[in-house]
């Protein structure tokens, strides 16, 4: 996907690579655990397979991600 390097997206990448440095070497570490089970559970069901980003969006795969509103787990799934 082509894009220009603007202020916005230059934020973004400052954020992550050198601000939140920390953050980001934690998802990629969690990254090796969860993969494999999304790409495997996917597969199955003959989904994309870039949906497993999702959870790195909805909860840094922190499986005990808990929002402000009640959403719970790596997908964010909300109680009802």
């Amino acid at each position: 996907m082509p894009f220009t390097l603007n202020e916005r997206i230059f934020s973004f990448i400052n954020y992550f690579a050198v601000r939140n440095r920390d953050y980001s070497r934690m998802v990629l570490q969690r990254k090796y655990i969860y993969f494999p089970l999304f790409e495997e559970t996917l597969a199955y069901h003959d989904m994309p397979d870039d949906i497993k980003y999702l959870a790195i969006i909805e909860s840094g795969l922190n499986p005990k991600a808990k929002s402000r509103v009640g959403a719970m787990g790596l997908w964010q799934f909300m109680p009802a």
